[in-house]
């Protein structure tokens, strides 16, 4: 039986740090992109949202989903895996819909008017709309946790 014994041990003890720092990096590699990302966005419609929330919600999930395929053996590091990355989801959706917030606040500031007749929003703004209504579905998906929350 392999479960548990010599061989199963040093896998674990020998991919452990890996999966950590693996992990680690993809923070930050995450963190950078919604950073550079919303710096450089146009605001254009892409699927749900933006470029920027795109490419955030799918790096979020191929992260969680390749965590998860890992099927890691010690139920309680595999738990707190599956934590860390529901909290990294949440502050990383959070903040996707802060930069959002602040760059709808700058495009009323730039004097958008609004003429009571008139219901035509600049497809930027509706942009903007669609990147916080995807980040409030997607943060269903990823920022739930099963054993907790279902």
């Amino acid at each position: 039986n392999l479960r548990f014994g010599r061989f199963h041990t040093h896998l674990k003890l020998t991919y452990l740090p890996l999966v950590n720092r693996y992990v680690e990096l993809m923070e930050t590699s995450i963190a950078q992109s919604i950073h550079k990302g919303f710096e450089k966005e146009r605001w254009e419609i892409k699927s749900n949202g933006c470029a920027t929330s795109e490419d955030l919600f799918w790096k979020l999930d191929a992260l969680q989903a390749f965590i998860a395929n890992l099927h890691w053996p010690c139920s309680d590091y595999a738990t707190v895996l599956e934590h860390r990355l529901k909290h990294l989801a949440a502050d990383m959706t959070e903040q996707c819909i802060q930069k959002t917030d602040a760059a709808f606040q700058q495009w009323l500031k730039k004097g958008v008017t609004f003429i009571s007749t008139d219901y035509i929003l600049p497809s930027e703004m509706c942009a903007m709309v669609n990147v916080v209504l995807d980040a409030r579905n997607q943060s269903f998906k990823l920022c739930t946790v099963k054993a907790v929350d279902s």
